[in-house]
């Protein structure tokens, strides 16, 4: 029976009874006719397969359909696919490449996958104390992101009312360790769990300089995917991009965006840019730079032009039968304006018969009348760089600009400090146990 040629689809295909015999008849040994010459001219040798291959390592196997030696558990399990597919009949190279494939982490766990074929999980076991440790660890783990929900909450109400993360002294002797740490020892005063945690922490406390800009770092990022899920769900989007010189004398860029959500405008703050230069040019490609990702599989979704939107309209004398319908009945006399006219025609099911009425109402919906919101964002940025820091980090500065502006959007989005958490967790290797383990 060629055994290799059975299996190389994988042992997952076979029921337990049929597993549990191929282990047991274990791999085959066919003696192959592999011969490879080596070397050139007087030098040149003739090098033979020979059955003492299987004796040096238990893993290789033959297979003769092929003439080709494989690894046997990873043709069980799958993994490099020289040693689980092709094969291989380099009898120079043999053991340099076993030793290195023995060497992979994919390997190891075939091995280790082979030996407990049959078998309960050696973990489960043998071990009760693997049990203990991983609810050790995973209510460690618990404790460990409560204290950071606290710390998160801190931070997004600090930036809510654009107050100072930082004070010029955070000593602990200090008299003014600034809003953030004192707001973080008096939550402690009101909860335990969270005094023990910054009382015996060692290795993380949370309340660093680094922690709060990483921190704002993964809520910006949680905020945009919420934004995107919006601006994909939107049949029409605008960008409103406004510049300004801050307090700082530096040239700063904000880009907002405009849709409809839910049948209502909405404009959401999207973060402030440094362009790479003060022409019309570099403002225009790190304005694209940002609406061409979110846009990518539909740019027609992009209208900055009310004239723009004609081009969406895919019949315009539809259009003109279906507005003379609307005018003419008594029951829309008393509607006035582009949003509840667009509100009545899809809660009364009409969006299929007024199709081009409502993509007009969508985009004189979406269009901007005027870049009050983006002064407004300009105004948010003078004030937090005027009584924050002027000399603040671009990503820390866009964070704080998002918990001011969007901060009633923010706290709309459901489990918004686990999602930061996550993604807090999940970026780099912490000091601090964020992931929970699983049995």
């Amino acid at each position: 029976m060629d055994k290799i040629g059975i299996l190389k689809n994988s042992l997952s295909g076979f029921s337990l009874d049929q597993k549990l015999q191929i282990k047991e008849l274990g791999r085959p040994i066919p003696d192959l006719k592999i011969e490879k010459q080596s070397g050139s001219g007087q030098k040149s040798r003739c090098r033979k397969f020979n059955k003492n291959v299987y004796d040096k390592n238990s893993c290789i196997c033959g297979c003769e359909e092929t003439n080709k030696l494989f690894c046997f558990v990873c043709v069980l399990f799958g993994g490099d696919e020289t040693w689980s597919k092709k094969g291989t009949d380099d009898l120079i190279h043999i053991w340099d490449k076993m030793k290195t494939h023995e060497k992979s982490k994919v390997h190891m766990n075939n091995v280790f996958s082979f030996s407990i074929l049959g078998k309960l999980n050696i973990r489960t076991q043998l071990n009760s104390a693997y049990r203990n440790d991983l609810i050790k660890h995973n209510n460690q783990v618990d404790k460990n992101r409560y204290v950071l929900n606290k710390i998160i909450n801190c931070i997004r109400f600090c930036g809510a009312f654009e107050l100072a993360l930082r004070g010029h002294d955070e000593k602990e002797n200090s008299e003014n360790r600034g809003i953030f740490k004192e707001l973080v020892n008096f939550s402690a005063e009101l909860d335990n769990e969270l005094k023990v945690h910054i009382q015996s922490a060692k290795l993380f406390e949370g309340t660093s300089k680094t922690t709060q800009n990483e921190l704002l770092e993964c809520m910006l990022d949680v905020y945009h995917e919420e934004v995107k899920k919006e601006i994909a769900n939107s049949p029409f989007v605008a960008v409103i991009a406004d510049e300004t010189t801050d307090v700082a004398c530096e040239f700063q860029l904000v880009i907002i965006f405009r849709y409809l959500c839910k049948g209502q405008p909405v404009e959401r703050f999207w973060r402030f840019y440094v362009p790479d230069g003060h022409d019309a040019k570099s403002i225009a490609a790190c304005v694209l730079n940002v609406v061409n990702p979110l846009l990518d599989q539909n740019p027609n979704k992009l209208i900055a032009q009310s004239h723009d939107g004609a081009s969406v309209m895919s019949d315009k004398n539809r259009l003109k039968t279906e507005l003379q319908v609307l005018y003419q009945r008594e029951e829309l006399s008393t509607t006035s304006g582009a949003v509840p006219l667009s509100i009545l025609l899809n809660e009364e099911g009409l969006n299929c018969t007024f199709q081009e009425t409502l993509k007009l109402l969508s985009i004189l919906i979406t269009i901007p009348m005027s870049t009050s919101e983006a002064e407004r964002s300009f105004s948010m940025l003078k004030r937090i760089k005027t009584f924050l820091r002027n000399t603040m980090k671009e990503e820390r500065l866009s964070a704080l600009g998002m918990l001011s502006a969007e901060k009633h959007f923010v706290s709309g989005i459901e489990y918004f400090n686990n999602k930061v958490i996550e993604n807090f967790a999940t970026k780099k290797e912490r000091r601090m146990d964020l992931i929970y383990r699983k049995l």
